[in-house]
């Protein structure tokens, strides 16, 4: 089936135990098995995915965000037709005041918002 699939990485795709492998190239197997098969973002005329990944090698649980994804999806929402559907996919929630969101810095996470997403997924 040709189907786009849009992906982003969870904190179980890079190693928890190895450390040197951690440091050095955390995505290494998530980029051989899985990136091959997915993408980090599909548009069409009525459609705009982008997936950021939030997973850092720094933390097990929290989650980081960049000022790169950040102007990659203003970018791509920005160049999308007025009527598309936006949406963002990240591993780690962006809820704003939920003591469960653990996204830093949460400034940009408040950026991404106010892209005005339709849906955002976590």
């Amino acid at each position: 089936i040709k189907t786009p699939i849009v992906s982003v990485p969870g904190n179980h795709d890079i190693p928890l135990y190895d450390a040197f492998r951690r440091m050095i190239n955390p995505f290494s197997r998530y980029r051989e098995f899985i990136k091959p098969r997915t993408l980090a973002e599909f548009s069409d005329k009525d459609l705009v995915v982008v997936g950021i990944n939030t997973v850092t090698r720094w933390r097990t649980v929290e989650g980081h965000i960049s000022k790169g994804d950040i102007r990659r999806a203003q970018k791509l929402f920005k160049a999308a037709s007025p009527e598309a559907l936006k949406l963002i996919i990240t591993h780690h929630p962006l809820s704003r005041g939920s003591k469960h969101t653990k996204l830093r810095p949460q400034k940009l996470a408040e950026e991404l918002f106010s892209l005005q997403p339709h849906l955002v997924l976590s």
